[in-house]
């Protein structure tokens, strides 16, 4: 009689079916490098940067990592004293009726300077990544906090920065192989300070940057060994049979 196993024919699919959404984000240090849990699956990205900048622009929202002449950026203020001792609250958000982002910012609760991007040219993302660069002045980021798409995450980890500790911070929010951030309304807050320029115009060196990238999980090697040796024995058996 010829024998069938169910669970060996059905274990082919686990192999390469994609993990579902994740019920709640998840927090990772890295990726897309060695060893990492989440890899890039497209080129697309969103940038929102904010830079203590005494000659230049300090706001920028643009489709790529690299700024140049004629992006979307704005000067809010020059000098040392606008930025020094003073704290910035932001918000990175998107409207999925306008299906656009605006990157807002206030210094000390006061008047609002903003920038929005649209979106149409992007089809998903579904991890933000944070970071804060601290080479040439203190960077306090504080109040950080994701609320929209059903969910709010406030537990981020310490993203601050200093020249005398560590000079960069940064974490990504995965929030799931098939989650989309522009299928609703969300958006991303906190509050930010500078303090203890090492020189007049940190620029690159006192920063903040927010972006979007579209990323999925990458099996562990255990698991995927796993997954193959259960594979080849039940070839094995199906054979025999």
């Amino acid at each position: 009689m010829k024998r069938v196993y169910p669970a060996c024919l059905a274990l082919p699919m686990v192999a390469i079916v994609a993990p579902a959404a994740l019920a709640t984000p998840m927090f990772v240090s890295s990726v897309g490098q060695p060893g990492d849990a989440l890899a890039f699956t497209s080129s697309d990205v969103l940038e929102a940067r904010f830079r203590a900048d005494t000659t230049n622009w300090n706001l920028r929202l643009e489709n790529n990592g690299s700024p140049a002449s004629g992006d979307n950026q704005l000067n809010m203020a020059n000098g040392r004293g606008f930025y020094e001792g003073n704290s910035f609250d932001f918000v990175l958000s998107y409207s999925a009726s306008l299906d656009r982002f605006e990157w807002a910012l206030s210094r000390n609760m006061g008047k609002v300077s903003s920038l929005v991007f649209d979106a149409d040219e992007f089809e998903s993302f579904n991890t933000i990544q944070f970071s804060s660069s601290g080479s040439r002045a203190d960077v306090t980021v504080s109040d950080l906090a994701f609320s929209g798409l059903g969910m709010t995450e406030t537990a981020w980890p310490g993203l601050s920065s200093s020249p005398s500790g560590t000079s960069f911070a940064q974490t990504n929010l995965f929030f799931g192989n098939s989650a989309n951030l522009l299928s609703d309304d969300w958006q991303l807050s906190g509050r930010v300070g500078f303090d203890n320029f090492t020189q007049s115009n940190p620029g690159e060196g006192a920063k903040i940057t927010a972006r979007l990238y579209q990323t999925a999980e990458i099996p562990s090697p255990s698991g995927m060994a796993g997954l193959m040796l259960a594979a080849g024995f039940c070839l094995a058996r199906r054979r025999r049979a």
